[in-house]
């Protein structure tokens, strides 16, 4: 082989080298902005999912509160929005014996229109849904307002 040849080839063979250094930099470049962006998106999830979260328990201890101590709130609704946020804390958390009620109260009263649909009934209709909840909430009461009680010392609203 002729030395000019074997410059040839080195030479062709340093590019070679020089332009997959390049490729392989440039992919890791793209790797490293898109692993920093997946860290960003995840970061941004947890924050979202931590906000949410300190709603539900916020709104849990205001729900609780306004129960044993707040006339503008019928036990029947809190129960129902208790039930809510309890399920969107922990799924599990409205089956604990304490807090039965809220789930019971709900079920029970599951058929009773809501929003839009309570304003467009009759008024007869909802006399007759109000003293159906009234009679749920008397047969309850003492449970609802322990359950409650005990809410607000739970530990899963007290690290809040």
């Amino acid at each position: 082989m002729s030395t000019e040849l074997t410059y040839t080839l080195i030479l062709g063979g340093v590019a070679i080298i020089v332009a997959l250094g390049l490729l392989i930099y440039k992919q890791l470049n793209v790797a490293r902005a898109q692993r920093e962006a997946n860290e960003e998106r995840l970061a941004k999830h947890a924050a979202e999912a931590q906000k949410h979260r300190d709603y539900l328990l916020e709104s849990s201890k205001v729900i609780a509160n306004a129960i044993l101590n707040d006339d503008k709130i019928t036990l029947t609704e809190g129960c129902i929005r208790l039930k809510v946020m309890l399920d969107n804390l922990d799924p599990q958390l409205h089956q604990h014996p304490h807090y039965g009620v809220f789930e019971e109260v709900y079920n029970r009263t599951s058929h009773i229109p809501i929003l839009t649909d309570w304003r467009e009934l009759e008024r007869q209709q909802q006399r007759a849904f109000e003293k159906e909840m009234r009679a749920i909430e008397r047969d309850c009461e003492n449970r609802i307002n322990e359950a409650a009680k005990r809410l607000l010392k739970d530990p899963i609203l007290q690290g809040h």
